[in-house]
């Protein structure tokens, strides 16, 4: 049986902020107490956007980057975790926990892994293919993403290099 990492209270600041689509910008948080994150790829984050509001996020970032977490965020909604997002600087101070959640990937299975997301439900999936990649996975996983607009595309030209380096990797983008 696989143990999870415990979570724990994490405050972090804002490394990097940027806009990648229309609504969909990416933050980089650089963890400052503690300074590491122990977490398997496919995890998530509870982040503190408001007083007694929450927002669960995916990590976006391999667990080998144990110092900095990567989150995606699709800000159409404009509810409260929007305008955290959109309101955020680089250098503000983060509050979160970590990691939650048991949306990981089988590792130990030699079967064919094929992963379908849709929009920002790519977070995860980015994750697990940069820890399962890197670290020498050798069975083939196939990435399936769908999105709505060719507008709406970001990570395109990442997970097309991914799958030129590692020859088990294909990847589908589909548009809707």
């Amino acid at each position: 049986m696989l143990s999870l990492p415990k979570p724990q209270h994490y405050t972090a600041n804002v490394a990097a902020k940027a806009k990648l689509t229309d609504n969909i910008w990416v933050v980089t948080f650089a963890l400052e107490h503690p300074s590491q994150l122990q977490f398997i790829a496919g995890q998530t984050m509870m982040i503190h956007v408001a007083d007694n509001i929450n927002r669960s996020m995916s990590i976006a970032s391999s667990p080998r980057d144990s110092r900095r977490l990567l989150m995606v965020h699709d800000i159409s909604p404009m509810g409260p975790g929007s305008r955290w997002t959109l309101g955020l600087s680089v250098g503000d101070a983060v509050s979160l926990v970590a990691p939650l959640g048991i949306f990981i990937l089988d590792t130990t299975s030699t079967r064919k892994k094929v992963m379908i997301a849709t929009g920002t439900g790519i977070a995860p999936f980015r994750s697990m293919l940069y820890d399962y990649l890197e670290s020498g996975g050798t069975e083939d996983v196939t990435l399936c993403w769908g999105l709505r607009h060719e507008r709406d595309v970001y990570w395109h030209d990442e997970f097309i290099a991914l799958s030129k380096n590692y020859p088990n990797f294909h990847y589908i983008i589909t548009l809707s």
